[in-house]
């Protein structure tokens, strides 16, 4: 059965931040704070605002940033893959001490926390290994949400979608 296409929505930010609003009501969150530097010879050399200008693609930006007791707490949450989040985690734990932006926070104590649907034995393990608050967190919306992801990758979903582009000009692929 064809369904039509619902418009792209940001899952996994939408995932985090009820989450985050669940779990950690009153505290204070950043979502997607800016984390790096710029190296201080760039900075000296052109200057720091053309050298934060440059480098702004590389940047990484996680999920956010939770203020609790003398803790930083940064968050990733994945709906998908959720085993590419433990090497996000850790390249944040180091760019954090680095950034302008969290310079008042450097004494604070740093902790990482992966928020997923999926209770895979694997990435606990892993993430105990590293240090990593593992969280499983399931919202409401998520089945409908995957029934139509699986649906988008469907043999007839497939069809209708190669006929509509065949007719447009593109490919048909089935």
């Amino acid at each position: 059965m064809f369904r039509p296409k619902k418009k792209w929505a940001p899952r996994e930010s939408r995932m985090v931040a009820e989450y985050v609003n669940k779990q950690y009501a009153g505290h204070r969150v950043l979502f997607r704070p800016r984390l790096g530097a710029p190296p201080p010879e760039l900075a000296a050399r052109i200057g720091p605002e053309l050298a934060h200008a440059m480098l702004k693609p590389w940047y990484k930006y996680p999920d956010c940033v939770i203020f609790l007791d003398r803790e930083l707490r940064i968050l990733e949450g994945k709906i998908h893959r959720p085993e590419t989040a433990i090497g996000q985690l850790l390249d944040y734990a180091e760019l954090i001490r680095q950034s302008p932006d969290f310079s008042d926070y450097r004494s604070w104590r740093v902790s990482l926390e992966l928020v997923t649907p999926w209770d895979r034995e694997d990435l606990r393990r892993i993430c105990k290994r590293f240090g990593i608050i593992y969280t499983v967190y399931v919202p409401e919306w998520l089945h409908d949400y995957l029934e139509l992801y699986q649906h988008y990758w469907s043999r007839e979903y497939r069809l209708i979608k190669g006929l509509k582009s065949s007719r447009e000009g593109g490919a048909a692929w089935p």
